[in-house]
Parts: structure tokens; C-alpha cells; sequence
């Protein structure tokens, strides 16, 4: 797993830093490149954001089998995470107390 210049997972709460390794696998599972993390708590994101809290991160989206590495991240992560696709990235974030209802987005 890399990580963009500038960028750290030192900070992040064990929930998240405990799942990289699995994120990284699932990746390779599915040569869908190497797992490259783009944002954990800097960069700009909303102001209620869980990056502040360090409990998101970002993954740039796979090369290939995007649908097939993202709905293997949801189902690795369970209810407690939320895994959601963006324009060039994995949003992934710990929030258990989101009803699960509005957990994810199918891509």
C-alpha cells in the first residue's frame, strides 16, 4: 500500500488503521493495482467530515474491477463502516452509529 506524498495514516483511529492490510489484499485479490491512499485528515472535505476525526481515508479508485474491489471492501468492512465510491476515489469511514440504511452506494 502506498500513500501520496504528504499524506499519513500515523493518526488515524485503530478501526480504520486496522483494516489497510485487508483493503490492500482485496486490491491485489483483484489486480486491480496497488492500494494508494490519497487523503486521511488533511486536504478539504466537508466541514462535519470524519477525516477531521480521523476516522475516513481515501483510496484512489482501482484500475481495473472497480465494482468487483468496491463491493468486496463493503462486505470485508461490515456495518460499521461505510464504503462510498466518489468521482476519483474510496471514501471509507468508520461510523457505526449511521443506520444502515444509509450506508454505501452501489456502483
Amino acid at each position: 500500500m502506498k500513500t501520496l506524498p504528504g499524506v499519513s495514516t500515523e493518526l488515524l483511529i485503530p478501526q480504520i488503521k486496522e483494516k489497510l492490510d485487508l483493503i490492500d489484499r482485496i486490491y491485489d485479490k483483484y489486480h486491480a493495482g496497488e492500494a494508494v491512499v490519497t487523503s486521511t485528515n488533511g486536504g478539504q472535505h466537508m466541514f462535519s467530515s470524519l477525516h477531521y476525526k480521523n476516522a475516513a481515508i481515501d483510496f484512489r479508485l482501482p484500475h481495473t474491477n472497480q465494482s468487483a474491489v468496491y463491493k468486496a471492501i463493503r462486505r470485508a468492512l461490515g456495518d460499521e463502516f461505510d464504503v462510498v465510491p466518489e468521482e476519483t476515489h474510496l471514501h471509507v469511514e468508520y461510523d457505526p452509529h449511521k443506520p444502515k440504511a444509509l450506508k454505501g452506494e452501489n456502483i
